[in-house]
């Protein structure tokens, strides 16, 4: 058992279920910013957590990850009417809060798979698998978008709380 990768799961979960219940409202589309930092933190304290000494291409490969999914999600949160993009009439950002969810689970689902495999990690490389998967559920799922955050707790979280509960450590 693998009680650091267990405690970060639960903070994932714990995260999104109160960006879930409004906590961060306030802070309009910053939210998706604050918590893709949030996200990448987590993820990079989980790393550290399963492998401590991880090879220099994986750091690269984690590096471009993290900051891809920081840029493009500052673009998105301030910059996307000043970018061109159009909205409809009545257009309420929150909308986008799925595809927001499921650019993050692609870009790390396929980060976590690609640095599983070079490991030989297999409960990594699944979990990849599941993150990109679950990825498309939040864009194709028209039930998803009020329980996004819920939703993306409990796939990343949960994941990783049983991961670290089947770890020898």
């Amino acid at each position: 058992m693998n009680v650091q990768q267990i405690v970060i799961g639960l903070v994932m979960l714990l995260v999104f279920w109160a960006f879930q219940k409004g906590y961060a409202d306030s802070l309009g589309t910053s939210a998706w910013f604050l918590g893709a930092i949030i996200f990448s933190v987590l993820l990079m304290l989980m790393g550290k957590a399963v492998m401590p000494k991880p090879p220099e291409e994986l750091k690269k490969l984690w590096n471009f990850a993290i900051l891809f999914a920081l840029a493009a999600t500052f673009a998105i949160s301030f910059l996307g009417s000043m970018l061109g993009a159009v909205f409809p009439p009545n257009f309420t950002p929150a909308a986008l809060t799925p595809l927001v969810l499921s650019l993050w689970l692609m870009v790390f689902g396929g980060t976590l798979f690609v640095g599983a495999q070079a490991s030989k990690e297999l409960v990594g490389s699944l979990i990849g698998v599941i993150w990109l998967f679950s990825s498309l559920h939040f864009v194709t799922s028209v039930g998803t978008g009020p329980n996004s955050y819920l939703h993306f707790g409990l796939i990343t979280g949960l994941s990783f709380i049983i991961a670290g509960l089947l770890q020898k450590k």
